[in-house]
């Protein structure tokens, strides 16, 4: 919440942007499309995603084309028209857009990517986001610190820690750092991105239960946990890395924590505990994260977020 740079971070369009893979050569052997600059005035405006609400695009014309603009993160592209109501983008990210004509003729909406659910609407009275700062105590910024894990999948974790008048969200897969400041009392944004949000659910006992990121990304808050010997016990042993099999580690447990040795080089890191099967070491950034088999035994690790290691029998 929190992608794109990571999972958090908003990427352009939302997630429906693909990357320009063999439409460079398309664009090469496409003739150029000639648009009237009537036909791009019809489109010119500001235009509203029906999903959130706070996110507008303007077009104006540019270029024998279209010039968008994301209002929520200042940035531009020009599209270039495939026909009159079809416009695409042919540097960086590929954008395609087609626009809709109503019964009475005029343009009032679009969709992305060929997507029908990626709706734009046409709007006649924007206005700017804007965001104000309060001021919270140190005690209430406390209370959103902690771990937190993506609701229903439990492989991506996240830190709050406090700082200062606001809170450092730390994305545990890539090391990312995003400064979040409060609008209200449960209610983060960041300044960078006005749309990166984030809101704190709290219960009847004034306990922080999850955060939810651009009003649609649950992430639930995971009460800290101090594993028994047994537990760790079963966590011990050798895994092999499954694309290259002579990459080996030997993890043992030490106190409350574990130590990951690998054996190639003999280098140790030791990861502190946070679920039974989830252990990180914040000043490297270095996870470590356990899965079972159907019948319940440990037989995988996964480091630094993807590196697959398979337990060797």
């Amino acid at each position: 919440m929190l992608a794109a740079s990571g999972l958090l971070i908003a990427c352009l369009f939302y997630t429906s942007v693909i990357k320009a893979q063999s439409t460079n050569k398309e664009n090469e052997v496409k003739k150029e499309v000639q648009v009237t600059v009537a036909q791009l005035k019809a489109i010119e405006g500001y235009y509203q995603n029906q999903d959130n609400k706070d996110m507008y695009v303007q077009f104006t014309p540019s270029d024998n084309g279209l010039n968008a603009k994301l209002l929520w993160n200042g940035a531009q592209l020009h599209l270039s028209p495939e026909s009159e109501l079809e416009f695409s983008s042919k540097q960086g990210e590929r954008v395609s857009i087609k626009f809709i004509k109503a019964a009475d003729g005029s343009i009032n909406q679009f969709t992305l990517n060929n997507d029908t659910k990626q709706v734009w609407a046409r709007s006649k009275d924007y206005k700017p986001i804007v965001k104000k700062e309060i001021q919270l105590s140190p005690e209430k910024l406390k209370m959103f610190e902690g771990l937190y894990t993506n609701h229903g999948g439990n492989d991506r974790f996240l830190q709050f820690t406090a700082k200062e008048n606001g809170l450092i969200l730390k994305q545990h897969w890539d090391s990312q750092e995003v400064p979040m400041t409060p609008e209200a009392e449960t209610d983060f944004y960041s300044k960078a991105q006005n749309l990166f949000t984030i809101h704190f659910d709290i219960d009847a006992s004034g306990k922080v239960t999850d955060m939810i990121a651009f009003k649609r990304d649950k992430w639930d808050k995971i009460e800290p946990v101090v594993p028994s010997s047994a537990q760790l016990k079963l966590l011990e042993g050798k895994y092999q890395f499954k694309d290259d099999n002579d990459n080996i580690i030997e993890i043992k447990a030490k106190g409350a924590n574990l130590v990951v040795k690998q054996l190639w080089d003999k280098k140790e890191i030791e990861v502190a505990c946070k679920t039974d099967m989830y252990f990180y070491n914040s000043e490297q950034s270095f996870a470590v994260r356990f899965a079972k088999d159907k019948e319940g035994n440990i037989t995988q690790v996964f480091i630094l977020g993807d590196d697959l290691f398979e337990k060797i029998k």
